[in-house]
């Protein structure tokens, strides 16, 4: 596993002058503010910014191994995913003009502008758009005013390391999430596919392609079959649905957005979903079939090394 992350980037080495931060002061002479610091004039070579990646070295990090917030090759097999996810849908609703010219962003410029660099940004400016309403069951790819309607946009903040949640698929209803995203205060929102928000430079394992399913009712819980991609139990609530649970391997992180549409793809693969030509069926009541055992399979996520498109 961790072969195939240093492979694909997600876990860099950094160049062996670089510091820590918060260790050295980049300045030619003493500041009493900042007693304690090694100076740039005592380690000629050092430097503030990794060269070959452009970022800082936290601290926190085991150096000199850092884990990257999403890489292009993240970014590259979800919009991959995403594609075949909605060619696979349009080649089954017979009134999709599927021989157009296919159509790409999800967002427009607005809203893009306004959004701090990130996985969801680049996301949305490169996917594939759809000619039809459900992606998934309950969930829809947002129209341009509620793209710009986003819960906290009021967060976004240019060169902000601090990536809040961001909405991918509205789905029906509004939710109180059980755990709070993140430092975001918890209130009601539009249930749906939410990146969690990160912090690209304070978290030990920033996951920028992250999500989370945000439902308006619980899931799991004592009588229920719903399992966490581990195996364990689900906890009852409204927000843990493909989650991963617990890794020994790496920080706790959310499950990647990649990981969820492979899921989906194979469950209209299978038949497991019905469709009209509206697109995917079952509403987000749907997902209460998580609970069920002859149905909670379909909704446990398959992760591990090799498992990416």
């Amino acid at each position: 596993m961790y072969i195939e992350l240093i492979e694909t980037g997600k876990i860099i080495a950094f160049h062996k002058d670089l510091e820590f931060a918060d260790d050295v002061a980049f300045c030619d002479a003493p500041d009493p503010a900042l007693s304690g610091l090694r100076y740039a004039r005592d380690r000629p070579n050092a430097m503030a910014v990794d060269p070959a990646t452009g970022h800082a070295k936290k601290n926190g990090a085991v150096d000199p191994w850092v884990c990257m917030p999403s890489t292009e090759k993240d970014l590259k097999d979800t919009l991959e995913m995403w594609k075949i996810l909605v060619g696979a849908i349009h080649d089954r609703i017979t009134h999709a003009n599927i021989d157009a010219e296919p159509i790409y962003g999800l967002a427009n410029d607005q809203l893009l502008d306004a959004m701090p660099d990130c996985f969801a940004k680049r996301f949305f400016a490169r996917a594939m758009k759809p000619r039809f309403k459900y992606i998934a069951p309950g969930l829809r790819v947002q129209t341009i005013e509620e793209m710009l309607d986003q819960p906290y946009a009021s967060s976004f903040a240019q060169g902000s390391t601090e990536i809040p949640p961001i909405l991918i698929l509205r789905g029906e209803g509004m939710a109180v999430p059980t755990v709070p995203l993140g430092y975001y205060p918890q209130r009601s929102i539009p249930a749906g596919l939410y990146l969690e928000p990160c912090d690209t430079f304070h978290d030990a394992a920033p996951w920028e392609d992250g999500v989370a399913l945000i439902l308006p009712y619980n899931v799991g819980g004592r009588d229920s079959w719903a399992r966490m991609a581990d195996q364990k139990p689900l906890p009852e609530r409204n927000d843990s649905l493909y989650q991963i649970g617990w890794n020994p391997f790496i920080a706790r992180h959310p499950p990647q957005l990649l990981a969820i549409l492979v899921l989906w793809y194979e469950n209209l693969q299978s038949g497991k979903w019905d469709m009209d030509r509206d697109g995917i069926m079952g509403g987000m009541e749907k997902y209460r079939e998580a609970n069920l055992e002859e149905h909670c399979m379909e909704y446990v996520l398959e992760i591990g090394p090799g498992l990416t498109v």
